[in-house]
């Protein structure tokens, strides 16, 4: 399907309260997201008692926006996890979008992962983690694990604004399909 994006980017976002999951879920694969996972973590406002309930009615939501944009594929939702449980070791490049990093941009850390030409690979491989905090921002020490514990791991800034949960995932994804498919 040529509305498919050439890289695969998971989302990774901390679990918001209220409906803005849907938001999210809508948006990301309208942006081209291949797959969107919650996490709880330190700093999560949103603390339901079972969202795995939750999975089907996200995955209807999923559905229909691949649906509305023209999709060749319905992008999967998993089940919430605790960051710390998450595994990135089969990623090319995992993203954090971290309020407190001052020296490497977005655009940076993509050149440096990807190189200079835009797309860099039509064969796949090319498949990222862009992690976004939850409502209250991430703890230092969850950053330094994510960094510690992935070779591909980079905290990255996206510009001077700290921007809300739901908004950083969609700038971000899709500065990063911007950068990666022009």
């Amino acid at each position: 399907c040529p509305a498919e994006p050439s890289v695969k980017v998971t989302v990774l976002c901390g679990l918001p309260k209220g409906d803005k999951t849907d938001y999210i879920i809508q948006k990301s694969v309208e942006a081209g997201a291949e797959e969107i996972l919650f996490f709880n973590s330190d700093r999560c406002v949103a603390r339901p008692d079972k969202p795995e309930k939750k999975l089907e009615r996200w995955q209807r939501i999923a559905e229909e926006a691949a649906k509305q944009s023209g999709r060749g594929r319905i992008p999967k939702v998993g089940p919430v996890q605790n960051l710390n449980e998450c595994d990135f070791s089969g990623f090319d490049a995992v993203l954090i979008a971290y309020e407190d990093e001052e020296k490497t941009t977005l655009k940076q850390a993509l050149r440096k992962a990807f190189g200079e030409e835009k797309g860099k690979s039509d064969e796949g491989g090319n498949d990222i983690a862009i992690i976004i905090g939850p409502e209250g921002g991430f703890e230092p020490t969850e950053v330094e694990s994510v960094l510690k514990n992935s070779p591909a791991a980079k905290s990255v800034s996206l510009g001077k604004r700290i921007l809300r949960t739901e908004t950083a995932g969609m700038a971000m994804l899709a500065m990063l399909m911007y950068e990666l498919e022009g």
